[in-house]
């Protein structure tokens, strides 16, 4: 074995790490978690849920190529929820470090 080949067997070894990872992230968040109580619970599930079917599809690709009218579809709903939750965590920044902080002052002043 080459160099080359040990070093994509080692990044193909922490592909598979990071989605069992990230697979067992969401479900032990689903379980333990009241995530649906508040706007952080739900945005970090989505997070996670986004994460693991990205490395999900990666691992797809990897046993059984692409180009297979099912794997565009899997890739479609993997990477739509990407914008979407990076948008949220943006807004989510915003507001706590901006919006926020802004509003603490405010009120010392009074």
């Amino acid at each position: 074995m080459d160099q080359a080949e040990i070093i994509r067997l080692l990044g193909t070894i922490c592909i598979v790490a990071s989605a069992v990872l990230a697979n067992a992230f969401v479900i032990t968040y689903q379980i333990i978690s009241p995530w649906r109580d508040s706007d952080m619970g739900r945005h970090i599930m989505n997070f996670g849920l986004v994460i693991a079917l990205i490395l999900d599809l990666w691992i797809t690709r990897l046993f059984f190529g692409e180009g297979q009218e099912w794997f565009n579809w899997i890739r479609l709903a993997a990477f739509a929820g990407l914008p979407y939750v990076l948008f949220r965590q943006i807004r989510m920044l915003i507001k706590v470090q901006i919006l926020d902080r802004r509003k603490e002052k405010e009120q010392t002043i009074d």
